[in-house]
C-alpha cells in the first residue's frame, strides 16, 4: 500500500468521528503505520492490511526486540485501531468487530498502566537504564568525533542545550535570513537552521505537537556550538535547503541516535532520553532562574510546563 493512500485512509477515518486534522499529523501518522506494515508483511502475508490479523500485530508491538515503551505500545494499536474502523465505515470488509473490540481493550488496558505508573512515578527499566550523568553524554559525544561521526555528535550537543524531539536531525539548511523569511511568507512546513551573518536560529513547523504550538523559532546563541554549525555546513559544502545532518525522517534519527550510542556505551540514548539527562541535571542560583529556564524550554520543545517541571524535579519519563 502507497503511503499516499494510508493518509487518505487515516483522514477519513478520523475525520469521520469529527476531527479536524493538520497535514503533518496524517503524514507522521500514516509513516507509523507504514512501518508497521513493512516490518509484519514480510513473511507472513500478501496483502497489506496487516491490522485484521491482530495476533501478528501483537507479536510485533509487544516483542521484547523492539522492546517499545508503553506508550509506543499503546499509540501502534491506536493506529492499527483507526484502519480496522476505516475498513468497518468505508473498505469491503465489514466484519471487523472483533478486531476493534481487541484493540479497544489493548488501548483501554496500556492506558490504566501508564496512567498507574505515572501516579507512582515509575519508569521503566529501558528507562532507568538511561538515566545517566551528563558526563557520560559528552564522553559519547567525543567518542563519536574521535571515529568520525561528526553528524550525530552535533545532534547529541544541540540536544544538551535545547530540548528538541528527534526532529532536531531533520534540520534544513538556509544561510541567508531572506530565503527564511521568503518561505516564511509561502507558509513553513519544514524545520530549517538559519545561518545568518550574525543570527542563527531554528525553526520547526514539523515536530509532534505543531498543531498547538505552531512554528517555534528559537536563537542558538552559544558562540561555540553557532561555530560548529558554521564549520560543518562548509566542510560538508551543504547547500541552501539540504538536509543538514543527512537525515528526512524523524524515526530514522531516534532510530541511528539509540544504535550509535548504545554501540559506543552500552546504552541506547535517543532524543528524549537525551533531553531528559540535560534537564534532570540542571543547576540554578534561585528558584527564579529555574522557572525561567523551564518556561523557555517548554516553549522551545513545544510541550506543557508542567510536563518539564515533572522531569526537573522527579526525574520522570519524558514523551517523545
Amino acid at each position: 500500500m502507497e503511503l499516499s493512500d494510508i493518509e487518505t485512509r487515516f483522514r477519513e477515518i478520523k475525520e469521520h468521528g469529527g476531527k479536524t486534522l493538520k497535514d503533518t499529523t496524517v503524514r507522521n501518522n500514516a509513516k507509523m503505520i507504514a512501518k508497521i506494515i513493512k516490518s509484519t508483511i514480510e513473511g507472513h502475508m500478501d496483502k497489506a492490511d496487516v491490522w485484521l490479523d491482530t495476533d501478528l500485530i501483537q507479536d510485533w508491538v509487544e516483542s521484547p526486540d523492539n522492546n517499545f515503551s508503553k506508550t509506543t505500545q499503546r499509540n501502534y494499536y491506536s493506529l492499527m485501531l483507526a484502519m480496522s474502523s476505516w475498513e468497518k465505515e468505508f473498505g469491503e470488509d465489514k466484519n471487523v468487530d472483533p478486531q476493534i473490540k481487541f484493540y479497544v481493550s489493548k488501548i483501554r488496558d496500556f492506558e490504566k498502566e501508564i496512567t498507574k505508573n505515572k501516579k507512582e512515578r515509575k519508569v521503566s527499566e529501558k528507562k532507568a537504564e538511561q538515566q545517566v550523568a551528563p558526563s557520560m553524554v559528552y564522553d559519547i559525544i567525543d567518542g563519536l568525533r574521535a571515529n568520525d561521526h561528526e553528524a550525530e555528535a552535533l545532534i547529541l550537543e544541540l540536544l544538551m542545550k535545547y530540548p528538541y524531539r528527534a526532529e532536531v536531525g531533520t534540520l534544513k539548511v538556509l544561510t541567508e535570513l531572506a530565503q527564511y523569511r521568503y518561505l516564511q511568507k509561502k507558509g513553513l512546513t519544514e524545520n530549517y537552521l538559519v545561518l545568518g551573518k550574525r543570527k542563527v536560529f531554528v525553526s520547526r513547523s514539523d515536530y509532534k505537537t505543531f498543531d498547538q504550538y505552531g512554528t517555534i523559532e528559537n536563537d542558538i546563541t552559544d558562540k561555540d556550538m553557532k561555530d560548529k554549525l558554521r564549520k560543518y555546513v562548509s566542510d560538508n559544502n551543504i547547500k541552501p535547503k539540504q538536509p543538514l545532518f543527512g537525515f528526512t525522517d524523524k524515526q530514522d534519527v531516534s532510530k541511528r541516535l539509540g544504535y550509535i550510542t548504545k554501540k559506543l556505551s552500552g546504552v541506547s540514548l535517543g532524543p528524549a532520553a537525551v533531553v531528559k539527562i540535560m534537564l534532570s541535571n540542571q543547576k540554578f542560583k534561585d528558584m527564579a532562574e529555574a522557572a525561567d529556564f523551564l518556561k523557555e524550554s517548554s516553549r522551545i520543545r513545544g510541550t506543557a510546563l508542567n510536563v518539564l517541571q515533572d522531569v526537573y524535579l522527579h526525574k520522570t519519563s519524558l514523551e517523545e
